[in-house]
């Protein structure tokens, strides 16, 4: 018998299609009950899906379908693998695709898709999407994870082997993100590494806010995520510094206002610095220098000076200097161009350096102190030794050597005193003064005893240690009359009565004649 052979077999044949071997042929497509093989001996395309549908639709569609009579979590949705034999002829997964059910409540169905990938001889998740995450790595492996852009091969990677983000380029320093344009040659503090910005020339940050918003970097830890702060005020362009959750520690205002402690927006300062400290009575600056340590008598032993308010209530500056040397606490030097030095002796003169004493009535109003207040006062230990009146007089406290001199003849020290003054040792108080001065405003002028405005008039300035040497003249000179009179009763006396009984008459009388 001859064979038959049949190349077509139409559908047509059956209204439910033509069944063969558990592949039922139906309107030009197919269903099997049975798993396939496609196998080809070259490299053609084993299986296209194609669809010819001009409309907007779906199409080619693949489905993958787990038609589960009792579905649950966790349950395989389908896989693809790809598999390859290694060089021991076995066959492998080399890399698959997973699709799961992760919750098959109705209403809240989740599901997760993973990539599986052979990697040094073990399967392991290289990347994966599941409801609540997308995850790279999961598996720990050392692999790197890298985006290219447009110019920049490395514009973002993720270092697996040591840890690391960069972006820029192969991060290399740090424990966290590096962001690196170019090698600058310096490493990371390991104290301060999470975040690395590394460029060979000029690097930083930028924060953008909007212009009525502030840009604020925080500083927490488990118990306040705030308790220190930099931040950026673009409505009043202040830049302000906070520590211990604290108001603003350090605000600087603008190119010329700092301040530290004021919380209002504009210090009462045109420029410079501006301290405030609340309430506090301690000091408001301190200097201190590891190289002394002389001054625990004054506060901490390594303080060399400090500025505090003098009174708790009552304000005033009180300005400290410690040494360990025995003087030279507090030095205030004042220098000047040598073009400037005024020699004006009245009102209206000035010195190098000066003080300004004045009162308030307390309506803001400021005025001269009257002549009776004090204007300054030197203290010893708390005692008050000196004091300058509102007029320029001056008086001292000498209850301490008020006896001092009574064991001296006060006009023979008195005259010591002035011919021991260098450059007037020749006396410019001297017995003939009445002959050197004519007792008018010019010659005391000339004689530097009062002072003169700049046009050369005589004024009320008085040089105190002039007088003090012209005091001391008028006394030597009537201790000269006086002498005068003393010899002549002794040469009357010596004549009547004899020297001897003049000499005992002398010594009994506590008269000295000079040599």
């Amino acid at each position: 018998m001859s064979e038959i052979r049949v190349d077509t077999i139409s559908e047509k044949t059956s209204a439910n299609g033509v069944a063969v071997d558990g592949v039922t042929l139906k309107d030009g497509g197919f269903t099997a009950t049975l798993g396939s093989t496609i196998t080809t001996a070259d490299n053609t395309t084993q299986l296209t899906l194609k669809s010819t549908d001009a409309d907007a639709s779906v199409g080619p569609d693949f489905v993958l379908q787990r038609d589960s009579g009792s579905p649950a979590d966790d349950d395989s949705l389908g896989r693809i693998r790809f598999v390859a034999d290694n060089d021991a002829g076995e066959a492998l997964d080399h890399i698959s695709i997973n699709a799961t059910i992760r919750d098959a409540s109705d209403g809240t169905e989740d599901a997760q898709l993973t990539f599986n990938m052979l990697t040094a001889g073990a399967v392991v998740d290289a990347f994966h999407i599941s409801p609540t995450e997308t995850v790279f790595n999961d598996a720990s492996a050392d692999r790197n994870f890298r985006i290219e852009s447009n110019g920049n091969a490395t514009m973002l990677v993720v270092d697996g082997e040591n840890n690391r983000v960069g972006i820029g380029s192969n991060p290399d320093l740090g424990a966290g993100l590096h962001i690196k344009t170019a090698d600058s040659g310096a490493s990371a503090h390991a104290n301060a590494d999470e975040l690395v910005i590394e460029s060979s020339g000029n690097g930083g940050m930028t924060l953008l806010n909007g212009t009525s918003s502030t840009g604020v970097i925080h500083f927490g830890d488990s118990g306040n995520n705030a308790i220190g702060f930099i931040a950026y005020s673009h409505a009043l362009n202040h830049m302000t510094f906070s520590a211990d959750n604290e108001d603003p520690c350090l605000t600087v205002h603008n190119a010329q206002i700092v301040s530290m402690g004021v919380t209002e927006n504009a210090p009462d300062v045109a420029a410079g610095l501006c301290i405030s400290q609340g309430g506090s009575d301690g000091n408001i600056m301190t200097f201190k220098n590891s190289d002394f340590s002389g001054g625990a008598d004054e506060g901490e032993a390594d303080t060399f000076a400090s500025f505090k308010k003098q009174g708790a209530n009552d304000g005033g500056l009180a300005i400290l200097g410690v040494t360990e040397a025995a003087n030279l606490a507090l030095v205030m030097r004042a220098s000047c161009d040598s073009a400037s030095v005024t020699t004006t002796t009245s009102t209206s003169g000035y010195g190098v350096f000066a003080t300004n004493s004045v009162k308030r009535d307390g309506s803001g109003n400021l005025g001269h102190l009257a002549a009776n207040d004090n204007m300054c006062t030197f203290l010893n230990n708390d005692t008050t030794e000196v004091i300058f009146k509102g007029d320029g007089e001056i008086h001292s406290n000498q209850t301490a050597t008020v006896d001092v001199f009574d064991t001296y003849d006060d006009a023979q020290l008195v005259r010591a005193y002035d011919l021991s003054k260098g450059k007037y040792e020749a006396g410019l108080i001297n017995s003939k003064f009445d002959k050197f001065v004519q007792y008018n405003a010019k010659d005391l002028v000339d004689a530097n005893l009062i002072g003169q405005d700049e046009d050369g008039t005589p004024n009320s300035f008085v040089n105190i240690t002039g007088f003090q040497r012209l005091h001391n003249g008028a006394i030597w000179q009537q201790y000269e009359k006086h002498q005068r009179l003393a010899s002549a009763f002794y040469k009357l006396a010596t004549k009547t009565i004899g020297k001897e009984e003049a000499d005992k008459l002398l010594t009994e009388e506590e008269i000295q004649l000079l040599n």
